[in-house]
């Protein structure tokens, strides 16, 4: 059946023509610097499961509409590259779709756990979507075959209080573990990737009166800026 309330039918012209329309617009409004653009599914919703997208994955589906905005894009940037997210129920890696030319990997490993370093393969989360740290990396591998690894970018949630607080409000004190993060960076390097964001969302001004303590920031920049560092070095 076709899904009319979150993701869109890939092979509706009329849904398709709507996005790249709308991309347009907005990269107009918001250009970016760097010529990077980030333009997601509607998070954790189901895609498109009528009788022609049935035969996609979610992840090729997702594919399909980013094929299309880059085309879009690149009418008003002619450098665009546009992100293609790994995330949840996209983080299998298409087959059946082939990114075009400045498709990029957006690698954001919400199953995982941040209490254990993905090097510790057997630990499994506790989500929705029960995975192990060998299956997530295993994920980034075959992700990794598809897009490459050049324009390549992690996305983290080392110090996202969102996530810890499961989202709700008051948030609680960031659990931050260094030990976690520099083993990750790591790991990460093992596959060849330099590109690094987290999301850090709560943190406003409400949240450092009640948790004035920022070391874990600066042991983030510290962390990336170290062992990037090394890495050239070496």
């Amino acid at each position: 059946h076709r899904n009319n309330d979150f993701n869109c039918c890939v092979h509706s012209k009329r849904a398709l023509d709507t996005i790249c329309k709308n991309v347009i617009k907005y990269v107009k409004l918001l250009p970016a610097t760097n010529h990077r653009y980030y333009y997601w599914l509607d998070d954790g919703k189901p895609t498109c499961n009528c009788k022609k997208c049935a035969k996609y994955t979610p992840s090729e589906q997702a594919l399909i509409i980013e094929n299309a905005m880059l085309k879009a894009i690149r009418k008003v940037d002619p450098e665009a590259k546009l992100a293609h997210l790994a995330y949840e129920i996209t983080l299998p890696a298409p087959k059946k779709v082939k990114p075009a030319k400045g498709i990029f990997l957006e690698f954001a490993p919400i199953l995982r756990r941040w209490d254990a370093p993905l090097s510790d393969l057997k630990a499994t989360n506790t989500r929705k979507y029960v995975m192990t740290h060998e299956e997530n990396l295993k994920h980034l591998e075959e992700n990794l075959k598809v897009f490459g690894v050049k324009d390549a970018v992690v996305l983290e949630y080392w110090i996202d209080v969102s996530l810890f607080s499961q989202w709700k409000q008051p948030a609680i004190d960031l659990p931050w573990r260094r030990d976690v993060f520099e083993s990750d960076l790591h790991t990460y390097d093992s596959y060849g990737l330099k590109n690094f964001t987290s999301f850090a969302v709560y943190m406003d001004s409400t949240y450092f009166s009640k948790y004035p303590a920022m070391q874990y920031l600066k042991e983030y920049g510290e962390g990336l800026n170290h062992h990037f560092k090394y890495e050239t070095e070496k």
